[in-house]
């Protein structure tokens, strides 16, 4: 998937581009999600990196900025698993970023032939919670005790359709 695409595919508001991950992004982002809580930035900065060298990452950003990076990472043919990392700047332009990650998803599909993309997301964030829902996501189980602190998390998927 060539991230540039998503410029062409998704009218974006002016200022906002969509680039490929690079590792700078990750040391220029701000980590805000109450999901991250409990864990030291340089780790999540790596995690970061290693999920993306796993897989795919894209960076949205605002005037030269990281506001939001999401990618994917293989776990098995079939099988991927998502992630996505938005500050509180990204949620500014929620229309937007909610047709660049439809788009992302539907051609993570198209490309790598999935059954299944799935992701997790902190049962107490109830925002990122009706977001997974609004791409799709259903709800398959409660991850109990699944942060780092303890906290419950949902397994939530998008299934391809037979």
């Amino acid at each position: 998937m060539n991230p540039l695409d998503l410029n062409l595919v998704c009218k974006l508001p002016a200022g906002i581009v969509i680039v490929p991950f690079m590792r700078e992004h990750a040391l220029k982002f701000k980590f805000e999600q109450p999901d991250l809580n409990g864990h030291e930035i340089h780790e999540l900065q790596q995690r970061l990196c290693d999920q993306v060298e796993a897989g795919i990452g894209i960076t949205v950003m605002q005037r030269g900025t990281p506001i939001g990076i999401f990618g994917a990472a293989k776990i098995w043919d079939g099988l991927h698993e998502a992630w996505f990392m938005v500050g509180e700047a990204t949620r500014r332009y929620g229309i937007a970023m909610t047709k660049v990650a439809k788009k992302f998803i539907l051609l993570k599909f198209q490309e790598d032939s999935l059954n299944r993309l799935q992701i997790t997301v902190r049962c107490d964030d109830v925002r990122a919670y009706k977001w997974a829902k609004c791409l799709g996501f259903q709800k398959d189980g409660v991850m109990r005790r699944f942060g780092p602190d303890g906290s419950d998390f949902f397994m939530m998927s998008i299934v391809r359709e037979d």
